[in-house]
């Protein structure tokens, strides 16, 4: 590596400063150790001195890969030295910082003009290790994001808001690049003890017709620039995290129906390349996502309501690695105007992805992209409808059972389900009722009292349960006997 001048190794504050105005949240750069010394930077690096060298291209040229300097200082021209020459890779340190190879050069007596093409760390790097750490631990107060009556979305008379609650998101990186003569030969990028944490109230409401809702929000976004040393070459290393909120489906008919949404879940996540070979895994532990809902007025419902984190690690301004980790639930609700028979049911999946982009580190690595399953939740309810007591009796004519009988409502993970609607009726025997038709309760219970008809032993009573549908719930009809 030749002319790296000491003014190079702070970064400029008006980078900073005009990054700062871009982002909500930006922690300062700051120096991060030196990887090992045992780096090697090949010869025909050069760190762009822009004390020197002002960059003034649009950002179109920029796009094209043009880079066009002015000269700050009465220098000589480097192209004369055969520094800007082409096969020379240039490493730039101001804003996010660039990595670019030189294809061919022009120059004034005031500028000289780069066609270049994207570098990579092979371009960079002889042999040696290259580490370096980021994620969420580098931000001071860590990600924390709560939310009160935030509105995502009111479209066709149908608002959207996220209630109340909170996410919380840990999730660190360490990787780790070994070069040798031939080029990258081995890339990890592990994360441990990781964790997606939500809990949330989303708030549907309104609508009198059937609305196509879609909704994407980004809730909060945290940006740093930390500067890193690759041997003696300084480089920037770019960590970006958003909290993004997306709705979308359909709804038809008026209503207003809450979901509460939980998640606390820990993740350890790995992606490694050796040998021409991509390994990934994934291990998680902790609660599985769940939702519930509640039992207000909700005629047709069929929801997507996922709350994701994004991270995005950039080195020199391009994307090496990004972990995408989604909550996606599917919610649907439905609801009978004629019975008021209702049913509701939700999938819950965390998706973490990992997307390592080798467009940077390497010529021969296949870029990766893995998607896990980690957890998943299912809730479905009213699911069944369970016997409580009451059944097999013995009774006289003209009295009451000296039992109530009693049924519980449960969703599919054996949850008590309040506000269904259970349908009592004597089947035979010649007995009575003293109420027909009993909503659950808050244990999910419904009780009915019966009173014992004068046709002998062997008498029956029936109960039922039916969905937004008009289907029999699991476990109906139910009979009871009494004798």
């Amino acid at each position: 590596m030749r002319k790296i001048s000491a003014s190079l190794f702070a970064l400029p504050v008006v980078a900073l400063l005009t990054f700062a105005a871009s982002c909500n949240k930006l922690s300062k750069a700051t120096y991060v150790a030196p990887t090992s010394d045992t780096v090697v930077v090949k010869n025909n690096v050069i760190v762009v001195d822009s004390t020197k060298y002002k960059l003034i291209s649009t950002n179109a040229e920029l796009k094209n890969g043009t880079y066009i300097y002015k000269f700050q200082a009465s220098a000589t021209d480097l192209q004369h030295n055969g520094d800007f020459a082409p096969g020379i890779t240039l490493v730039g340190i101001t804003g996010k910082g660039y990595l670019r190879k030189i294809v061919s050069v022009t120059s004034t007596s005031e500028t000289i003009t780069v066609n270049t093409m994207l570098g990579k760390l092979e371009d960079v790097v002889a042999k040696g290790k290259v580490e370096f750490t980021t994620g969420t631990s580098h931000f001071r107060n860590g990600i924390n994001y709560e939310f009160n009556n935030l509105l995502l979305s009111q479209h066709l008379g149908t608002d959207i808001t996220l209630a109340t609650g909170n996410i919380s998101l840990v999730q660190n990186w360490a990787y780790t690049m070994q070069f040798n003569s031939g080029g990258l030969t081995s890339f990890v990028a592990d994360s441990k003890g990781g964790s997606f944490s939500a809990d949330a109230a989303i708030n549907v409401a309104g609508g009198s017709s059937a609305s196509l809702v879609h909704v994407s929000d980004t809730l909060d976004t945290y940006s740093r620039l930390d500067k890193i040393m690759v041997g003696k070459v300084p480089m920037i290393l770019s960590t970006e995290i958003c909290l993004v909120a997306v709705a979308d489906g359909s709804t038809n008919g008026l209503q207003n129906h809450t979901y509460s949404l939980h998640n606390n879940a820990a993740m350890d996540m790995n992606a490694s390349y050796s040998s021409g070979n991509w390994q990934n895994s994934l291990t998680t532990s902790g609660a599985a996502a769940s939702l519930t809902g509640n039992t207000s007025s909700s005629p047709q419902v069929n929801m997507n309501c996922n709350l994701v984190s994004v991270l995005n690690v950039r080195l020199n301004g391009e994307i090496i690695s990004s972990n995408v980790t989604p909550l996606n639930t599917n919610i649907n609700a439905n609801l009978s105007a004629t019975t008021s028979d209702w049913d509701f049911s939700s999938h819950s999946v965390l998706q973490p992805t990992v997307n390592e982009n080798t467009a940077l580190i390497s010529y021969s690595a296949s870029e990766l992209n893995k998607t896990w399953n980690a957890d998943s939740a299912v809730l479905i309810t009213p699911y069944q409808v369970l016997k409580a007591g009451g059944d097999n009796q013995t009774g006289s004519v003209g009295n009451y059972l000296p039992q109530p009988i009693v049924v519980k409502v449960v969703d599919n993970n054996g949850n008590g389900q309040a506000g269904v609607m259970v349908h009592f009726r004597v089947v035979s025997g010649g007995g009575a009722l003293s109420y027909a038709n009993i909503l659950s309760d808050v244990h999910g219970l419904a009780t009915a009292y019966w009173q014992f008809g004068n046709g002998g032993s062997g008498q029956k009573l029936e109960a039922t349960a039916k969905n937004a549908s008009g289907n029999n719930i699991m476990g109906t009809p139910m009979v009871f006997t009494a004798n």
